[in-house]
């Protein structure tokens, strides 16, 4: 990771909100688009941009990142996204099971 990186997430490990701020600042309207192209839909996206920043916020201490920042919060946004949509299909998966008991056997079996 280059040094200015370094620099950031040690002034962030060490609780510094101003240049927490400023990465937020930074990434948050790119990373929202980025998670767009993924999510199609703008809530959902600024939804877990959001969540990856209060996430990041909170584990500040513990996350060790080994690549630059940028590339870390975009793997991150990419990530996060696709375990919401992997989320998304297994719930109507589910909701379409119950659907099919619920004909099968009648409603009162659901």
């Amino acid at each position: 990771m280059p040094s200015k990186n370094i620099a950031i997430q040690r002034k962030i490990q060490n609780s510094d909100i101003a240049e927490f701020e400023k990465l937020f600042n930074t990434f948050y309207a790119p990373l929202c688009r980025y998670a767009l192209q993924f999510l199609k839909d703008m809530d959902l996206a600024e939804e877990v941009v959001q969540e990856f920043f209060y996430n990041y916020w909170k584990n500040r201490e513990e996350i060790a990142i080994k690549i630059s920042l940028k590339s870390y919060f975009y793997r991150s946004i990419r990530n996060n996204s696709l375990r919401y949509l992997e989320h998304v299909a297994i719930t109507r998966r589910y909701a379409q099971s119950v659907v099919e008991t619920q004909e099968e056997f009648g409603s009162e079996y659901a």
